[in-house]
């Protein structure tokens, strides 16, 4: 099949239906996305810790008073990077799970399509329409390579009643 759709076939719009189309790879596709936020959140506060402690360290190491003004500079400006820190990860992490489901959604939409359309051919012998994928999904080309496959089967199917 060469991808053309006839005059009368309009090119389909598809309707959500349900959040997950293939929620088990879905799921473990955002876990993996929110595993790797989450370590990086969590190393790169580490690191802020850890830098603060040394200041601190330096501080005393030069034996200053506990109260001295070094020390009140070093912790405003760890609370001033800890608040910013968070607010600066919260909307990263949020970003990242956005980015997360719709990418998900851009392989498991074409997936779940090819599933159907394959199931459809099984029951039927055919398709009721040519399988097409959403506009921006991955993997364009599988769907004119499962059309030609479904199409070349059906002929072998005929030859072989014949």
């Amino acid at each position: 099949m060469n991808g053309e759709l006839s005059a009368s076939a309009k090119p389909q719009r598809y309707k959500r239906t349900s959040f997950l189309v293939l929620p088990g790879f879905q799921l473990r596709f955002m876990m993996y996305i929110i595993g790797f936020a989450l370590f990086g959140i969590i190393v790169l506060y580490a690191t802020n810790h850890i830098y603060f402690q040394r200041l601190i360290s330096e501080g005393q190491q030069l034996g200053l008073a506990p109260d001295h003004i070094y020390f009140e500079f070093v912790n405003q400006q760890r609370e001033v990077l800890n608040t910013t820190f968070m607010m600066v990860a919260a909307v990263v992490f949020g970003g990242l799970i956005l980015v997360g489901l719709v990418l998900s959604h851009k392989i498991a939409g074409p997936i779940y399509r090819i599933q159907l359309h394959l199931q459809e051919v099984r029951e039927h012998g055919e398709a009721s329409r040519p399988l097409a994928f959403r506009s921006g999904d991955f993997f364009p080309e599988v769907a004119e390579l499962v059309e030609e496959l479904v199409d070349r089967a059906g002929r072998k199917d005929e030859s072989a009643s014949s």
